[in-house]
């Protein structure tokens, strides 16, 4: 995959598990609230991210969309490489609408969304780690379950061609779908 731009942390972040981030939010201007967009392709994100800030009010995340609203039609996310995160490579918190086609996850704690309608079109996620993974003292190995997709919170979701090659702990963490007796639908 070839980017045309690269947007990475300085060399003390790998050390420091603190490199950088963009956020995609509101704010309140003259009385209005005005939302963010985001339209990215091709751009390579390495060694982004600040470790232990993953609440869905603070995510530091490479790119987190935090209460940006209804996203279709505005923001995407093509073609992007992210390698190396310091965290989640990419979260979406009361946030709608996400579009992400073709990208590449590579040694991440990968994708975790809430809130609805987004659509993830022929992504690959290699090597998904875990937050344990980036822990430099013992003190703080507390059991997380972080999967390389977390939609638990998610839904009316459109998943498509998306692969998920090896993760340190779940591969995708869903609500899933109930199956009675009644049910016609084949999962």
């Amino acid at each position: 995959m070839k980017s045309n731009i690269i947007i990475q942390g300085d060399d003390q972040s790998v050390n420091t598990k603190f490199g950088g981030r963009i956020l995609i939010s509101q704010t309140l201007y003259e009385g209005d609230i005005l939302y963010g967009q985001l339209k990215l392709s091709g751009v390579h994100f390495y060694r982004m991210g600040q470790k232990d800030f993953n609440t869905v009010t603070d995510a530091r995340f490479p790119i987190a969309f935090i209460s940006a609203g209804d996203m279709n039609n505005i923001s995407y996310i093509k073609s992007c490489l992210f390698e190396n995160s310091l965290s989640t490579a990419l979260g979406g918190f009361a946030t709608t609408g996400l579009y992400m086609e073709n990208n590449i996850f590579y040694k991440t704690l990968a994708i975790w969304l809430t809130d609805g309608n987004h659509k993830l079109i022929h992504n690959l996620l290699i090597e998904s780690i875990w937050s344990g993974e980036l822990t430099t003292d013992n003190q703080n190995l507390g059991i997380l379950f972080e999967a390389a997709l977390d939609i638990k919170q998610a839904s009316d979701l459109i998943l498509q061609r998306n692969s998920i090659a090896g993760a340190e702990r779940l591969c995708v963490y869903t609500q899933g779908n109930p199956c009675g007796e009644s049910s016609t639908t084949i999962w």
